[in-house]
C-alpha cells in the first residue's frame, strides 16, 4: 500500500519464529547500529548528507540497509495527533523535517534514504494485522513499509513497527529488530501488501486468507513474484436492486455511482466523483495519504470534482465526528 493511504497504522505485534532463511536477521549489527545512531547535526542537515554517512557504515548494500533502516527507527517519532487529526504531507523531505510521521512518512522516508545510496527499494502499502484477538479488517489496519534489496536478494522491512508503539495516546519509542529483513513467510502473517508480489513468497497469501489465519508456506522468493494481483479493498460485494453493487468494508454500507474507466483513473486530469454511502457524516478523497477533497452531500450521495494525483484515488468515510477516517474503496491511477 506508495499510495494513498491515510496509513494509520496498528500497534507491533511480537515476531514468531521464522520459517525461511533470512541471513541478514540474524548476526552481530551492533557495530553498524551504533554507527548510525552516532550521526550527528553535521551529518543530519539534509536527507543527501545523512544518506552519505550512512553510506560509509559497512561495504555491503546489507549493511548500508541496515544503518539507513536503524536511524529511521530511532530518529522519527510516530504522530498520534495524525490518527485523529488532519494528516501533514507524508513526504519523505517533511517527515524528515518534522522527525515525526505515520508508517507512511516511515516507509518513504527510508526508500529515500536506500534511494540516494543507489540501493533499489520499493514502498509497499497494505495492511498490518494484528497476531492475537479479532482478525477483523479495521481502519487502524491501513500500513505501509519497504522492501529492499541487499545483493542479490531482497528483504522486507517495517521501520514504524521497529520504532516502538502507541500506548494510552501518547508514542512509546522501543526499537524492536524483528522487524528488520523478517523471513517473508513470518512477515506474510501480518503485513498482506496491496500487490501480493511484495510478500516475497511462491503462494502469497490473499487479504481474506490472513484474516482468516491461514499459515503462509515457507516458500520464500529471493525477488519479487511475476504476479501482478492485486488484494482488492472492497469486500463483502452484493448487487441489490438496480445500479451498481453496493458494498460492505469496514461496516460501512458504500457503492460508486460513478463510472471508472477500466485501466483506472489518469494522472493530472479531473474526475466527477459520485459516492452512495448510507448513514456517513463526511466523505471525503484521499490521495498519497493527504486529503485531497470532501464531497458534498445531496441526502446520501455523495459528489464532487476531483483532480487525480500519481497516487491511487480512495474513498475515506467517517460514521461520526472525531473518529478516524474508513477507507471503504481504491482506484488505480494509470502512468
Amino acid at each position: 500500500m506508495c499510495r494513498l493511504l491515510l496509513l494509520l497504522c496498528v500497534l507491533a505485534p511480537q515476531a514468531v519464529a521464522q520459517s525461511c532463511p533470512s541471513p541478514l536477521a540474524s548476526g552481530d549489527w551492533s557495530a553498524v547500529d551504533g554507527y548510525a545512531l552516532a550521526a550527528t547535526d553535521r551529518e543530519e542537515r539534509s536527507i543527501q548528507h545523512l544518506a552519505r554517512y550512512l553510506h560509509r557504515a559497512g561495504r555491503s548494500d546489507g549493511a548500508r540497509i541496515r544503518a539507513a533502516f536503524r536511524w529511521t527507527a530511532d530518529r522519527i517519532a510516530y504522530d498520534v495527533d495524525a490518527l485523529t487529526g488532519r494528516r501533514p504531507s507524508q513526504s519523505a523531505d517533511t517527515t524528515f523535517a518534522a522527525r515525526m510521521g505515520v508508517c507512511e512518512g516511515y516507509a518513504r522516508l527510508l526508500v529515500a534514504l536506500l534511494t540516494e545510496m543507489d540501493i533499489e527499494a520499493e514502498y509497499v502499502d497494505g495492511w498490518g494485522l494484528p497476531r492475537n484477538g479479532t482478525a477483523a479488517i479495521s481502519p487502524d489496519g491501513l500500513h505501509a513499509w519497504v522492501a529492499a534489496r541487499a545483493g542479490r536478494d531482497w528483504i522486507l522491512l517495517d521501520p514504524t513497527w521497529a520504532a516502538g508503539g502507541v500506548a494510552r495516546g501518547r508514542f512509546i519509542a522501543r526499537y524492536k529488530p524483528e522487524w528488520f529483513a523478517t523471513p517473508p513467510d513470518d512477515f506474510a502473517r501480518t503485513h498482506i501488501p496491496t500487490l501480493e508480489r511484495w510478500q516475497l513468497l511462491a503462494s502469497p497469501l490473499s487479504l481474506a486468507d490472513a484474516v482468516a489465519r491461514t499459515e503462509p508456506l515457507a516458500e520464500c522468493l529471493d525477488a519479487p513474484g511475476q504476479t501482478t494481483r492485486r488484494n482488492p479493498w472492497n469486500s463483502n460485494v452484493s448487487q441489490q436492486g438496480e445500479g451498481p453493487p453496493w458494498a460492505l468494508t469496514h461496516g460501512v454500507r458504500f457503492r460508486l455511482l460513478s463510472p471508472v474507466p477500466p485501466d483506472g483513473y489518469t494522472a493530472g486530469t479531473r474526475a466527477a466523483i459520485r459516492v452512495q454511502v448510507e448513514g456517513a457524516r463526511e466523505v471525503a478523497i484521499f490521495d498519497g495519504g493527504v486529503l485531497n477533497q470532501e464531497l458534498r452531500a445531496s441526502g446520501d450521495v455523495w459528489s464532487g470534482r476531483v483532480r487525480i494525483g500519481r497516487e491511487p484515488v480512495r474513498v475515506a468515510v467517517r460514521m461520526a465526528r472525531g473518529e478516524p477516517w474508513r477507507m471503504v474503496a481504491s482506484v488505480h491511477v494509470a502512468d
